[in-house]
């Protein structure tokens, strides 16, 4: 019998997809057969464990009337095989990686700010717990901690602003976390917030009986050490371009405004400006990289630095882009007569690699003398002299030879490999 193209379709389809049982016994059957075939495919991935002998206990569960019937004991059995697949077990090699310093920094901040809860305190532990990770390694961006510094200031009240401003701790932790974040003009916002508090310039003697936290100088001493943590973290960064361009605004601003006194100009955080700033300027030596007027200007900034007068910041017109220069270095070691000692002492307090830095750039300025004219040739003289003097060990040349061979053997002693420049100045 021939089909017809619509019966045909139907045989077809019907080969594809065979008919839904259309009775309770076939339905049944469909049931069993699925299961039973399910079960054996997951036995077989994974086998069962067997409860009665690996669950004792849970099997004791199952007391009184229940404990002899055959179709509770089979439903704990199942139940029992269920819970301990091996689907359902905890692999112990994929447990959750530990978080992060710089993640439980940045959850505890976040948790803290949203209720309300972000104090000093808790935001400058945070400060601490995530520059452990910063010091060690890169940070992803969803856990840097510097946005929400930003944001927690922003949002702060002026006393808690007053507060952190005027922490040092506090600035020492949050410089460099937004310097590596890259939020340097936040920074900038800070110290335009204390450049633009009403200070009376005052007298700073006589203050002895004024209380110190409503003392102008307390905040003028603040905007130095921010300054200061501006300026390393620019020559951390190997920009002494920068660094010097600081240290020269502050300067100018803080003379023209009568900020600058001997009680700011003698501080720490003053003091270790001008050191970082001239020993990374010598350490660089002619490869400054400073543009002629910046270099004037820094040199015309010194009568603001507590060491002015001592013989490193002599030394910063050697390495002059234009017009090098050892007169102010030839003229100190000539009048200084006894009190070059107070000079040198200066020198041997340094770090062992500040000291090389300093006496490699003597040995600059005696050659520069030996090369201008013959009646520079004794004070470059008198310049090793000083050095062989005050470091007996840094040359075995004597003193009636060559004053040029006297300074390669010199040279040789302090630098043995060649001069390298290092991106942090030494403080």
């Amino acid at each position: 019998m021939k089909l017809t193209p619509t019966l045909y379709v139907r045989s077809w389809i019907a080969k594809l997809h065979p008919p839904m049982p259309t009775t309770p016994q076939e339905n049944k059957q469909l049931l069993s057969l699925l299961s039973s075939s399910f079960q054996r495919r997951l036995d077989d991935a994974h086998p069962p464990v067997q409860p009665r002998e690996n669950m004792r206990q849970a099997t004791v569960c199952v007391s009184g009337p229940a404990a002899h019937n055959s179709s509770a004991r089979a439903t704990m059995d199942h139940l029992q095989s269920l819970l301990h697949h091996p689907l359902l077990a905890q692999n112990a090699a994929h447990h959750p990686k530990p978080q992060t310093e710089a993640a439980q920094a940045a959850t505890m901040m976040d948790q803290a700010m949203l209720r309300g809860q972000a104090n000093l305190n808790l935001v400058d532990r945070c400060m601490q717990v995530y520059l452990r990770t910063l010091q060690s390694g890169e940070v992803k961006d969803e856990f840097r901690l510097g946005r929400r510094i930003s944001a927690w200031f922003t949002s702060s009240n002026p006393a808690t602003k007053d507060r952190f401003l005027s922490s040092p701790g506090a600035l020492c932790n949050a410089v460099p976390i937004l310097y590596a974040d890259g939020l340097e003009e936040v920074v900038w916002e800070w110290l335009g917030v204390l450049y633009s508090r009403k200070v009376d310039v005052v007298d700073f003697q006589g203050e002895a009986e004024v209380p110190m936290a409503s003392k102008p100088s307390q905040w003028v001493l603040q905007e130095t050490h921010l300054t200061f943590l501006m300026i390393k973290e620019a020559l951390r960064r190997s920009r002494l371009n920068a660094a010097v361009q600081q240290l020269v605004q502050a300067s100018a601003y803080m003379s023209k405004t009568g900020r600058m006194s001997s009680v700011v100009r003698s501080s720490q955080p003053w003091q270790a400006s001008t050191r970082a700033v001239t020993l990374a300027l010598l350490r660089r030596r002619h490869r400054h990289g400073l543009s002629a007027v910046l270099f004037d200007q820094l040199l015309d900034h010194r009568s603001s630095w507590a060491d002015a007068d001592f013989l490193t910041s002599k030394l910063m017109p050697l390495y002059h882009p234009a017009q090098p220069s050892a007169q102010e270095l030839a003229m100190t070691v000539e009048q200084a007569n006894d009190s070059m000692q107070v000079h040198f002492d200066h020198i041997k307090v340094m770090s062992g690699s500040a000291q090389k830095v300093v006496l490699n750039a003597l040995l600059d300025g005696a050659q520069l003398l030996l090369l201008q004219d013959s009646s520079s040739v004794q004070q470059a003289q008198l310049i090793l002299d000083l050095v062989e003097k005050q470091f007996p060990n840094l040359s075995d040349v004597k003193h009636k030879e060559a004053t040029q061979k006297r300074i390669q053997s010199a040279r040789q002693t302090i630098l043995p490999q060649h001069f390298v420049d290092h991106p942090i100045g030494v403080i």
